[in-house]
């Protein structure tokens, strides 16, 4: 008895352990908070420099991804010369600014990138050559093995490889001649085009007069007639009669166009009534009434928590028109009303009404707590009347679809 009591009495105290355990970690997820944050700058002739942050768990795991970085001037190339660093993203000595935008960015772990969203060239050239090696490696296994099926398979998918990087590298070098391949091919296109355009003029009497051809004939003898005679004027006037007939067919075809377009807004009006009808009914409803008002509640307070708590944006702007800045003052004043409560004074625009730019520099801080959740979770999947509000919703979808 005795070893029994034992027994049951360690059996408790490991699910007490492992209880304790998943309590910690629901604690830590839900009250540990998400911590982010957003910085930058934009000035004129400059370049603009930008970057967000995401830390979780004490900088456990963080993802950063940063606009036009600094870069050392050592890994861009800058003994290369000027064009090596316009090419890199750093300004030469003359001030000229990059030809293009970086981005940088991934998803660390304990300081240890997991995950690059922005791979170089020259890092994805190292990991396709990893990717070769591991397939060369399994490949030499499996031909010890005397496994044909998988061998063939590997030597598939390493020549896949090859033909994407391949297909990588001559599209690069394709697109620096694109621009001189686009103008010659529009030159070609264009005189191909009049070629087609006199070829299709001077061979309209030779058409082929099938059943629906001579429908058309007996039906519209006049505009045939037109053409016909067409045949023995100057390209000019020849043109000008064909495009007549054109515009005398579509003329034709107006009253039942106005028919169709008639019947098609008939049938979008009586089916937006039927959807007015429809929402009024939802409306009218006391849970639909009661639902909304918790969801309002729920969705300002998530607002005012994940909004940030630190920081300051300072934007200078200013037009050529005066009247025009005054506007644009106005406009931000009105916004800035409307959403004090969540942004507060960390946003503060300083119109210029003597010079034309336009500036911005500034941070923001903030952090998110998922148990701020919990009372949507809790409306969505348990409340009645959000239940209720969702089950009308659904029956009105139904019947307009």
């Amino acid at each position: 008895m005795a070893v029994i009591l034992t027994i049951l009495k360690i059996i408790g105290i490991v699910l007490l352990v492992i209880l304790g355990i998943l309590l910690l970690l629901l604690l830590l997820v839900l009250f540990v908070p998400i911590r982010y944050s957003l910085s930058g700058d934009y000035m004129q002739e400059k370049e603009p420099h930008a970057e967000a942050a995401v830390r979780y768990l004490f900088p456990v795991v963080s993802v950063k991804v940063r606009l036009n970085p600094p870069v050392d001037a050592k890994k861009a190339g800058a003994g290369s010369g000027g064009q090596a660093a316009i090419n890199s993203g750093v300004e030469d000595t003359e001030g000229h600014k990059p030809s293009k935008i970086r981005l940088e960015g991934g998803v660390r772990i304990l300081g240890i990138r997991i995950i690059n969203f922005f791979p170089t060239e020259e890092e994805k050239e190292k990991a396709r050559i990893k990717k070769e090696k591991k397939l060369a490696k399994k490949a030499k296994k499996a031909q010890k093995r005397g496994d044909d099926t998988q061998i063939a398979e590997l030597e598939a998918e390493l020549l896949e490889e090859r033909k994407e990087a391949q297909a990588g590298a001559a599209a690069e070098s394709a697109d620096t001649g694109k621009a001189d391949g686009d103008q010659t091919n529009a030159g070609s296109a264009d005189t191909d085009g009049a070629d087609e355009s006199r070829a299709g003029s001077d061979g309209t009497g030779e058409a082929n007069e099938d059943a629906d051809a001579k429908e058309k004939k007996e039906r519209k003898p006049l505009l045939e007639t037109i053409r016909l005679i067409a045949l023995a004027m100057p390209d000019n006037v020849a043109k000008a009669l064909d495009k007549l007939c054109e515009l005398m067919e579509k003329m034709d075809r107006v009253p039942d166009l106005l028919y169709e377009k008639s019947e098609a807004l008939k049938a979008k009006f009586r089916k937006g009534m039927r959807l007015y009808r429809r929402i009024l009914w939802v409306w009218d409803k006391d849970y639909t009434q009661r639902a909304l008002k918790k969801i309002k509640k729920v969705s300002v307070r998530i607002l005012r928590s994940i909004c940030p708590k630190k920081g300051q944006v300072k934007i200078a702007a200013g037009m050529d028109d005066i009247a025009t800045t005054g506007q644009i003052a106005g406009y931000y004043g009105m916004l800035y009303g409307m959403f004090y409560p969540f942004i507060g004074k960390r946003v503060v625009l300083e119109p210029d009404f003597e010079n034309k730019r336009l500036e911005a520099d500034g941070f923001l801080k903030g952090r998110i707590r998922l148990y701020i959740f919990v009372p949507a979770a809790w409306l969505y999947f348990i409340d009645k009347d959000v239940k209720n509000l969702k089950k009308a919703v659904k029956i009105v979808q139904d019947e307009m679809h």
